[in-house]
């Protein structure tokens, strides 16, 4: 069966109106990181975006709206920043066996994770207005993103013949976010994460 054929107009169409969007999420992100949600407007979402109010609005009801995709989109960046970070071969594994190795490349994951994490949004001066929009407004959105990474953590652990691999995933998730809460610089957090999950997962 051939697949369905899309007018050259209106394939243009639809890529111009993906592209709008994810100008204005990266506008939002901006904003947001800049201002906090209390101090962002969709108008200046839209001056950011450099588009018209209107055309701001036409996408996103309200900056509600516009921090939901924000969020949507860094939940995808977290997650493929993980899969990749475990995917990408270390030179530094080729002197490292069995759990070193294996906390190497956790660690390169969770760090990849929490890198992204920090610089988004921690290191904005409104770094807690921020967690709690996110939390009310996107709480579903990164606990089912929490579970893909858990499983991805997991994944790894049981391929390593870690025992209970899903419960040490689960210990590693719940460790890293409360080594980067308490982070104030993104070296510390760079290290303490290191330190962190090497212990977890040799001890494991």
């Amino acid at each position: 069966m051939s697949a369905a054929f899309s007018p050259p107009a209106a394939t243009a169409t639809s890529n111009r109106v993906t592209a709008r969007r994810d100008r204005l999420i990266d506008a939002a992100e901006i904003v947001f990181a800049r201002e906090g949600l209390r101090g962002a407007s969709m108008e200046r979402i839209a001056v950011e975006a450099a588009v018209a109010r209107a055309t701001a609005y036409a996408y996103f009801a309200d900056k509600e709206a516009a921090f939901v995709a924000v969020a949507e989109r860094l939940a995808a960046r977290l997650e493929r920043a993980v899969a990749e970070a475990l995917n990408t071969p270390c030179l530094q594994d080729r002197n490292l066996q069995g759990r070193e190795s294996l906390a190497r490349r956790l660690c390169l994951a969770v760090c990849a994770k929490h890198d992204i994490a920090w610089r988004v949004a921690r290191s904005s001066p409104h770094a807690a207005d921020l967690i709690a929009a996110k939390d009310r407004l996107a709480g579903p959105i990164f606990a089912a993103s929490q579970d893909r990474i858990v499983a991805i953590y997991a994944g790894m652990l049981a391929a390593a013949a870690v025992p209970g691999p899903q419960q040490v995933a689960h210990i590693l998730y719940t460790a890293a976010a409360g080594i980067a809460a308490g982070a104030t610089s993104s070296a510390d957090l760079q290290a303490d994460l290191t330190r962190g999950i090497s212990a977890i997962v040799r001890g494991a």
